[in-house]
């Protein structure tokens, strides 16, 4: 069945003759003339090709910037992790050399600050990455030392150097660590 003009037709019970032809498929520049639907249907497969051209050509654009504002904010978010690393360095510091009350307001209020900053990489979905007392993964460490003994488990992280960052799954910052091995 084909609908003209929202009326149906079914060619099976059609009430003309063979020679006769229903008036829209006599005029040569309808669509539904058969020359006319070979004709639509090059000019739609243009438009579809011509669309998928300037589609791709968006997206490749689209993908452009995105990586590029990915790469920017990964920037900015390594330069946030080393001044949480400093004020992580200054507040085990200071907590090492507080005597006096002025210098544990300082400590104090340098930890509320790094805490802040903490919970600000939080909110964005950086997660610090577990290291020690757990297996080395090369994937998330950087191994910057070994130290023998037989104190320790194989291939078990003992001490961290440096923090590492992560953003879901993917390794922003990988954990500085130092790694036991069996004498």
């Amino acid at each position: 069945m084909i609908r003209f003009f929202r009326k149906r037709i079914d060619f099976n019970h059609y009430p003309f003759k063979i020679n006769e032809v229903p008036l829209p498929l006599k005029n040569k520049e309808s669509p539904f003339y058969p020359q006319g639907i070979e004709g639509e249907l090059k000019r739609i497969n243009q438009e579809i090709y011509k669309l998928r051209v300037v589609l791709e050509s968006n997206w490749k654009s689209l993908s452009k910037i995105l990586n590029s504002s990915i790469k920017r904010d990964e920037n900015f978010i390594k330069k946030l992790l080393l001044v949480m690393d400093g004020l992580e360095a200054a507040t085990d510091l200071g907590k090492e050399l507080a005597e006096d009350n002025e210098i544990k307001d300082w400590v104090e209020g340098v930890a509320i600050t790094k805490d802040r900053i903490a919970d600000l990489l939080n909110m964005l979905g950086i997660t610090p990455i577990a290291s020690v007392g757990n297996v080395f993964d090369p994937n998330l460490h950087i191994a910057i030392g070994v130290e023998m003994g037989n104190d320790h488990t194989q291939n078990i992280i003992i001490r961290e150097e440096l923090k590492g960052y992560k953003l879901g799954n993917r390794v922003i910052r990988p954990a500085e660590v130092v790694v036991a091995k069996k004498d």
